[in-house]
């Protein structure tokens, strides 16, 4: 496997991660709408919801 980068990026209006290469390629990616007036609690649930659906593809 390679090293890879989970870059998280979370806005007011989308959550998004992805898995990439050192050499900037996106190997896998998610988005997710953010939960709107969600307490700590419902936006971890999501951000974790969003983390657990990413995965590299076979082999990479």
């Amino acid at each position: 496997m390679s090293d890879l980068t989970l870059a998280v990026d979370i806005g007011g209006t989308k959550f998004a991660a992805g898995l990439v290469e050192p050499d900037g390629r996106v190997v896998a990616a998610q988005r997710s709408a953010t939960p709107r007036g969600g307490d700590a609690e419902t936006l971890w649930e999501t951000l974790t919801g969003l983390l657990d659906r990413l995965e590299p593809p076979p082999g990479v």
